[in-house]
């Protein structure tokens, strides 16, 4: 990776951590953001960022990426709001999550019959914390 890319992707992290507050009040995934820019920025838009098959070179910026954005949604955690709505949070993580993983795997086992078992449970686990996130923002 050279380092106009590494220089791009961190500014693009940069510039999200700055204006997360206004993106939050749209009900937009920070996921579906950076997907968007990748393609956006990468080699079917205005290639700025290299589109290389290595994609160890990508793991130290996808986690500084992963980590603007799981640390933003902790800080903006609302505890009393949490212990207000606690049957609604108990039904969420011990039903919904569940239901969501669930779901997910089999439809990943549909949509990609030759994916094994145990990958499908990883993408569904993957996905099901966004589906979660979608929800807390509608309750």
């Amino acid at each position: 990776m050279s380092t106009d890319t590494v220089f791009v992707l961190t500014i693009l992290v940069l510039c999200y951590a700055v204006v997360s507050g206004l993106v939050k009040k749209w009900y937009t995934a920070p996921a579906l953001i950076f997907v968007l820019f990748g393609i956006v920025l990468g080699p079917f838009g205005l290639k700025l960022i290299e589109g290389e098959t290595d994609a160890a070179n990508f793991t130290v910026v996808a986690q500084l990426a992963l980590t603007v954005i799981l640390f933003n949604q902790a800080c903006e955690l609302d505890l009393d709001a949490v212990i207000r709505r606690r049957g609604i949070t108990f039904r969420l993580l011990v039903i919904g999550v569940p239901l969501a993983i669930g779901l997910g795997m089999l439809t990943a086992l549909l949509v990609l019959p030759v994916m094994p078992v145990w990958e499908a449970l990883c993408l569904a686990a993957i996905v099901a914390p966004t589906e979660v996130a979608l929800i807390d923002a509608l309750l």
